[in-house]
């Protein structure tokens, strides 16, 4: 009998347990019948998909297929160690679905639509949760944004929010919309602090998405917020190719990020709202040695309804909060304010509140409705010794005092600098004075002396790209700064590159020093220009000589033969010279290694 009994207890007992499931391979999402192959998918909803995996075990890779549009009653909280494996949630070949999240209260935890870290329930802890990938694309490897997600309903339903220390989290090609005066996110970055340890994401990439908040006055499609004070620097934080479209802000820097790059994106800020200071991009907390890097974005609408007095209006770049900010191949402009005559709006291209070096911009300050007593600035120098070089600065509005640049610049020079109007415009303001002219802003600041003042034509308005008189003006000229590529990728002149954003038809205008060697031997261990005779005289063979020009050479050089032909020059520098030499303290021996005569012309390994 107790052998029965003993039996009994251990029967009930495995009948009582849970089965955890074991997850690796493929699943599917949706409404009943759209399994592809027949058939119901493995889960109903979202919810219910991740709450399995929840309490399972992931044994491997996962690929998760939403079959269906999904509504979702309940927000989603997914909190699991991955145990190295991924996790990637994407549409089904041929589905574009839209995840509607309907949940009409806040979380009793952690507040977010689809949460990744913690699950919803009040308490809950934080679970490190690696290797999500949010892919909304229907197509294996694809760039297509076939996933719609939307947050309708409820308080601070995110439609993403990533807490405590997850890494290697990817969201792309998707589209979200935080629909709800009470949703001030499109995704919210959350590193936590909990004494004594520090819970901080890593290696999170949102590309290829369209995120749009724009209607909470805080309105925010990226977020990255620290709660509590982190000490630990939030690692490889890339923001790029995505559509932000916000109210408030396009993106907030509050999370102690150390390596950040914000690339290739399109800005459109619009807030409607009175006594608000909002931004494209806004630093706040920066790691002390972090790199911002902000790289050819289209910052389109910069638009603010502000008409209260005080500090408030609209800052494209606030590039503040710690750090080094490298500001590089941007389009600024789409610049909106009412009239409000007497109160202070402030309308600011880049604030430099940080260490800022700003390189190859286009800024079109267009003509506004605000009024005197308004701040009307492409750069606005607040702190710091910023270095401002190759950039286009144009102001057309002429009703109020407004100024291309401000304050004190480190250094700047290699700038176009140019006012349509002559009533109220100023290309600077340096020492509490307003500098009319180029030359009035020379002589004050003692900086950009090899600056211009000329208009310019772009495509339109609101493309900046250059057009016209201006894609071959060798005026637009401008001066190497490490920087290979324009706003579009396309090559820049080694020599020569373009002011502004956008790379026009090759200037080849050439005078002064040159290098040609290995990468780091150039001065100071720069890269030379150019790595080979051959590129440094098929350049010269094509360029206009307006100067003495010394090239030299700094390193061993051995000229290739494979799908090269010998050395030709064939310039006529006059009036000017062209010496080729060593540079200091270099021996170099330079190799022809050329086993036969590839020449169709004249023979000779140097012509």
């Amino acid at each position: 009998m107790k052998k029965l009994l003993t039996l009994f207890f251990l029967i009930a007992s495995f009948i009582a347990s849970p089965v955890f499931a074991q997850f690796t391979g493929t699943y599917y999402v949706g409404a009943a019948g759209t399994r592809p192959s027949g058939g119901d998918p493995d889960y109903l909803t979202l919810k219910a998909a991740v709450d399995a995996i929840n309490v399972g075990t992931v044994a491997g890779d996962c690929t998760f297929f939403f079959t269906s549009d999904l509504t979702e009653t309940e927000n989603v909280g997914l909190a699991v160690n991955t145990a190295g494996f991924t996790l990637t949630f994407k549409p089904y070949t041929g589905i574009q679905p839209t995840i509607t999240y309907t949940q009409a209260t806040d979380n009793a935890g952690t507040s977010g639509a689809w949460v990744i870290g913690v699950t919803t329930l009040s308490g809950a802890a934080l679970i490190p949760t690696n290797n999500i990938t949010i892919d909304g694309s229907n197509a294996a490897g694809g760039t297509t944004r076939d996933l719609k997600i939307i947050s309708s309903s409820g308080t601070n339903g995110y439609p993403f929010r990533v807490r405590g220390d997850c890494d290697n989290i990817t969201i792309k090609n998707c589209e979200m919309t935080a629909g709800l005066s009470t949703i001030s996110y499109g995704i919210w970055i959350n590193p936590v602090f909990t004494t004594p340890n520090n819970f901080v994401p890593d290696n999170v990439t949102i590309d290829n998405c369209l995120i749009t908040s724009s209607t909470a006055a805080a309105g925010t499609p990226i977020h990255i917020s620290r709660s509590g004070t982190t000490t630990l620097a939030m690692e490889n934080l890339v923001i790029r190719n995505n559509n932000l479209v916000g109210r408030h802000r396009g993106v907030f820097l509050q999370g102690l990020t150390n390596v950040t790059t914000i690339q290739s994106n399109t800005f459109e800020i619009n807030q409607t709202a009175t006594g608000m200071l909002s931004s494209a991009i806004e630093g706040s907390s920066i790691f002390s040695t972090g790199t911002t890097t902000v790289i050819g974005n289209n910052f389109r609408q910069c638009a603010t309804a502000n008409i209260t007095a005080g500090t408030y209006g609209i800052r494209t770049i606030a590039a503040s909060g710690g750090g080094t900010w490298k500001i590089v191949n941007n389009f600024f402009t789409g610049y909106a304010a009412p009239f409000a005559d007497g109160k202070t709006t402030e309308i600011i291209g880049i604030r430099c509140g940080s260490a800022v070096e700003a390189y190859f911009n286009t800024f079109v300050m267009n003509n506004v409705d605000a009024a005197t007593g308004s701040s009307y600035r492409a750069i606005n120098i607040v702190a710091g010794t910023p270095k401002i070089k190759n950039n286009i600065i144009i102001t057309q509005e002429d009703d109020f005092v407004n100024y291309c640049i401000a304050g004190t610049p480190g250094e700047s020079d290699y700038n176009n600098f140019y006012r349509t109007g002559t009533t109220n415009a100023n290309i600077g303001f340096f020492s509490g004075l307003g500098q009319a002219t180029i030359a009035d802003w020379q002589t004050a600041s003692s900086q950009d002396a090899n600056s211009i003042s000329k208009d310019v034509t772009f495509v339109s308005a609101s493309d900046l790209h250059l057009s016209g008189a201006s894609l071959n003006d060798a005026d637009l000229a401008g001066t190497p700064v490490g920087y290979a590529t324009d706003i579009d990728g396309d090559p820049r002149d080694p020599i020569a590159p373009y002011k502004g954003a956008d790379e026009g038809t090759r200037i080849g205008i050439l005078k002064g020093d040159v290098y040609v060697g290995i990468a780091g031997s150039g001065p100071g261990g720069s890269n030379p220009q150019f790595a080979s005779l051959k590129e440094a005289t098929d350049y010269l063979n094509d360029a206009t000589i307006t100067g003495d020009v010394n090239l030299y050479i700094t390193s061993d050089i051995t000229e290739p033969y494979t799908g090269s032909v010998g050395i030709g020059l064939a310039v006529n520098p006059d009036p000017y010279t062209l010496t080729i030499k060593p540079y200091t303290g270099v021996q170099p021996v330079v190799t022809f290694n050329y086993p036969s005569d590839l020449n169709s012309g004249p023979s000779g390994a140097f012509v």
